[in-house]
């Protein structure tokens, strides 16, 4: 997980339930926040007037859709509308027959062609003026509010004032007509910059179409569930929905420590459930668990022992063991050439899209000829339980290779000659074919190299993780030859890569 410092929340649908409120648990939530030294901000289409609530004060206020920022009680920035273009703006909506209720947002006050509140029933303080718009306005405006059921010819119409932008809503006809520059975004740009965060030290939360910038340029978007598909698509996590308070639930199971993370809680729920069962010998983790390179976009790799007439027995157990932390939403069996391999993949219902749950098991009966390496650090296991003595180690002795990558390598010499092969589509123009030669017959050769003169025992790896397994200046050496743009490009580095090509057998002590 990212080093948060700032969480940015959109209000209505998002932060507050249906009925408007806070919940006592969601104030205690972001109470934590503060007292953790993380600033809570929100960030809403509401006037600052409206978006504040006696529950919980936050550090700043994004109102208006980011066209005022109210940060310690203060006003530091606002973006207005000059009042020429929201004139002339309304004299066209209304003379065009198209619109029904129009508001105007002028900071104190909200002028609206309505009269009394029925619009907004739960609120009491947006200190509504009633007006025609017949008398012009003196004072540029935050946000022009328009209730059109034709939004393709709204937008046409916004086309023609480049000092504006449009946000529809997703439920109703109400259109929000903006300063080309208020968006969320933008605001919470500014306030990162005044407490000297980086933008990667925020995380967004929101549901509808104004919220999907901030949900894609913060370190961390966050849909709640209720969310539109557009928003859901933008976030980095799906969480729950707002009247389940999603955004508290977040908070506490991502940020907060008192709250375990979804991989502690599979290997606790899966050693509570599997180890009491006769019929499963060993639980372990491989991957970035065990060999201590997990990020926020690793899965989880699990592996099992299974007796093999308790097979199916064994699989309806972990997953019935899953399902108790959240359900899925992917399952996919993959196909395994060992027979007595089997691999599934899952994934959690409300967890980034990152995260798989990559679940591998192995007959008991499979021939115990196979040991993990000895300080390894590319393929390692991380026991969570060993009935059997299933997991052994023996040492990583180079030279148990030399025979295999002398075979190896006289085909990659062979190959590597074959440079004729990837010319000849570029004499022809034809880049589909030259790339896929050039990748077959200039750089996989240089890969296994590579690997056989820093990963003798994984020459088969490829490209997987080569970035950690070799040394920095070999990689960047690796990225550029593998950038390719065009035929010249390909003909080019064809003909450079034979001096690295050798400089690389020469390394091979083969």
């Amino acid at each position: 997980m990212k080093n948060i410092k700032m969480l940015v929340t959109d209000l209505d649908n998002t932060l507050l339930r249906t009925d408007k409120t806070i919940s006592d648990y969601t104030a205690g939530i972001l109470n934590k926040c503060r007292q953790n030294g993380i600033k809570v901000v929100f960030a809403t289409a509401r006037p600052i007037r409206v978006a504040q609530y006696n529950k919980f004060t936050p550090d700043a206020v994004i109102a208006d859709n980011g066209a005022i920022i109210e940060c310690d009680g203060k006003i530091i920035n606002r973006i207005n509308i000059c009042n020429d273009i929201v004139n002339e703006f309304i004299t066209k909506v209304i003379s065009s027959g198209k619109v029904g209720y129009l508001t105007v947002e002028l900071g104190e006050y909200l002028l609206s062609n309505y009269k009394g509140n029925e619009l907004m029933a739960d609120l009491n303080t947006w200190n509504i003026k009633n007006t025609d718009f017949s008398d012009k306005i003196d004072f540029p405006a935050t946000k022009i509010s328009v209730e059109c059921k034709d939004k393709f010819w709204l937008n046409d119409l916004i086309n023609n004032y480049p000092e504006l932008h449009l946000y529809t809503n997703n439920k109703e006809n109400w259109c929000q007509v903006m300063h080309v520059l208020s968006t969320k975004y933008n605001a919470i740009k500014l306030l990162a910059d005044r407490y000297d965060y980086d933008i990667n030290e925020v995380a967004a939360f929101g549901d509808d179409f104004n919220d999907v910038e901030m949900l894609k340029q913060c370190g961390i978007g966050v849909a709640v569930a209720n969310a539109i598909d557009e928003v859901k698509v933008a976030a980095d996590y799906i969480y729950g929905s707002n009247d389940d308070d999603g955004v508290a639930k977040w908070i506490e199971e991502n940020i907060f420590n008192s709250t375990k993370t979804v991989k502690e809680k599979i290997i606790e729920k899966l050693k509570e459930k599997l180890e009491p069962l006769s019929y499963v010998y060993a639980l372990w983790l491989e991957g970035s668990d065990a060999n201590g390179t997990a990020d926020e976009y690793s899965d989880i790799d699990l592996w099992a022992d299974i007796a093999d007439e308790y097979e199916a027995e064994a699989i309806e157990a972990t997953e019935s063991a899953l399902r108790e932390i959240a359900p899925f939403d992917y399952k996919y069996i993959a196909k395994r050439d060992h027979p007595q391999i089997q691999q599934i993949f899952y994934h959690f219902e409300g967890t980034s899209e990152y995260f798989m749950i990559d679940f591998c098991w192995q007959l008991h009966s499979r021939p115990q000829d196979y040991a993990y390496y000895k300080n390894d650090n590319i393929e390692a296991a991380k026991v969570i339980f060993d009935k059997d003595n299933i997991i052994r180690y023996k040492p990583l002795e180079e030279s148990a290779f030399m025979t295999s990558n002398t075979d190896l390598l006289n085909d990659i010499k062979y190959k590597y000659t074959q440079h004729s092969r990837v010319l000849k589509y570029v004499r022809r123009g034809q880049y589909l074919e030259a790339f896929a030669f050039y990748q077959h017959y200039v750089l996989e050769p240089i890969v296994c190299l590579l690997r056989i003169i820093y990963t003798p025992a994984y020459t088969d790896y490829g490209y997987l993780h080569i970035s950690r397994h070799i040394p920095i200046d070999k990689s960047e050496r690796l990225e550029y030859f593998a950038k390719i743009s065009s035929l010249d490009v390909i003909e080019k580095k064809t003909g450079e890569s034979q001096e690295w090509f050798k400089e690389l057998l020469r390394e091979c002590n083969i």
